[in-house]
């Protein structure tokens, strides 16, 4: 019973339109507001993801050349106060030294992203 709930489920989540989603967030909202529900909104899976801002760009070129994570790091091998001397890092640069890191977000948006996202094209539909 709980596993054909879960599977209509799916399939009607997997039918909706980005304008669907939009809708039903809308409703939802009300609901939250009225205090007659606690859903949450829905997200589009095939929304395009945001990019990484400026400060986790640079957290990536960081980890990605050990020189860097050797200079940045030192020898702290803990998460959390690798993230403490990122962040130092970060604070300690300066505009000229980060446009190196926010130069990649600059770029445009490209054609296949705004196919993607498009609510206007029709869906495939995913039938087992």
């Amino acid at each position: 019973m709980k596993e054909i709930r879960e599977r209509e489920l799916h399939d009607y989540m997997s039918s909706l339109t980005p304008d669907d989603i939009k809708r039903e967030n809308m409703f939802r909202a009300a609901q939250r507001k009225a205090g007659k529900s606690r859903r949450g909104n829905i997200k589009d899976p095939n929304a395009p993801k945001k990019p990484l801002s400026a400060y986790f760009m640079f957290l990536q070129r960081i980890r990605s050349d050990p020189i860097l994570v050797r200079e940045v790091f030192g020898d702290e091998t803990e998460t959390t106060k690798q993230s403490v001397l990122a962040a130092e890092k970060w604070r300690s640069m300066t505009d000229e030294e980060r446009k190196v890191c926010i130069s990649p977000i600059l770029q445009p948006i490209t054609p296949a992203d705004v196919l993607r996202h498009s609510p206007s094209l029709p869906r495939p539909s995913k039938r087992s």
